[in-house]
């Protein structure tokens, strides 16, 4: 039987928050500054959503039920705080819960603009639906933190639309559809009609068959300011034209010969070049 992967970071005690947020690197000595009681109590800090060092590492409190499993055993948590934060504060929740949803939105666009590490404390337990009811707190019953790294795969800076991703360093090979680390995302567009589901696993896989050198010329990439080599990644046989999502089926290409393949009068021509080395017309 196949372990769930979502298994192997469920927390199984309650630890101190002070505590794993100096474990993930960052300095607390400033909790001690609070009368009376334990720096682990302060709650100027015990209750936050994120904690960052601009200089060293970005740590977020997530929960545990909100993180999924793809069916290679990726983890990763689909968010947006800053529409949280909207949603709270229409529905009368406590003005501290959008505070807390908005600085975890504003700590991530800093662990994007200086490239820092993520840690991820995962949490568990009674979690209150405080969109809509302002009297009940969530409780946490356990937490850890987690021993990987986490990255932050996606981030709309329009909406503020975000995907971490556990365990994922900044990826070596990057595509077109990888979120670059920036503020210079191109503009979303509308576009209507029929939209094909693409594995990012598939992609990654041409991406690192490749090398960082195009499938069809073997030009190689040009490096992106977050230090991949960048190619693009192309469906030999159109899903249109029901090809398949598949590792045989997607080549990496530099971006003149991926247009090429689209529209040049030799796109036939790479077509059948790319399906002999793929191994895809034996």
């Amino acid at each position: 039987m196949r372990l769930d992967p979502l298994e192997a970071i469920r927390p199984n005690e309650r630890l101190r928050v002070m505590d794993l947020v100096r474990d993930a690197g960052i300095d607390v000595s400033d909790w001690a500054n609070y009368k009376g009681r334990h720096p682990a109590a302060n709650p100027k800090y015990c209750y936050e959503w994120a904690f960052i060092d601009k200089s060293n590492v970005a740590v977020f409190n997530l929960w545990f039920e909100d993180m999924e499993a793809d069916a290679s055993g990726a983890i990763s948590q689909q968010m947006n705080y800053r529409q949280f934060a909207i949603k709270i504060e229409a529905n009368g929740g406590r003005p501290v819960w959008g505070k807390r949803a908005r600085n975890l939105d504003l700590a991530l666009q800093d662990a994007i603009r200086q490239k820092l590490p993520v840690r991820v404390i995962v949490n568990e337990g009674s979690r209150a639906d405080i969109e809509r009811n302002a009297e009940i707190a969530s409780k946490v019953e356990r937490r850890r933190l987690d021993d990987l790294n986490w990255t932050i795969a996606e981030y709309d800076w329009k909406t503020g639309d975000c995907r971490i991703v556990r365990g994922l360093d900044t990826p070596r090979f990057l595509d077109q559809f990888s979120a670059p680390a920036s503020e210079s995302r191109p503009e979303r567009t509308l576009r209507t009609g029929i939209v094909f589901d693409r594995s990012a696993a598939v992609r990654q896989a041409a991406l690192a068959r490749a090398g960082g050198r195009c499938e069809y010329c073997g030009q190689l990439g040009f490096v992106t300011a977050a230090g991949g080599i960048y190619l693009e990644t192309h469906h030999v046989i159109p899903l249109g034209e029901g090809g398949l999502d598949m590792v045989l089926n997607v080549a990496a290409l530099c971006p003149g010969h991926h247009r090429e393949a689209h529209y040049g009068l030799e796109r036939d021509r790479i077509r059948e070049v790319l399906l002999a080395k793929l191994g895809m017309n034996q």
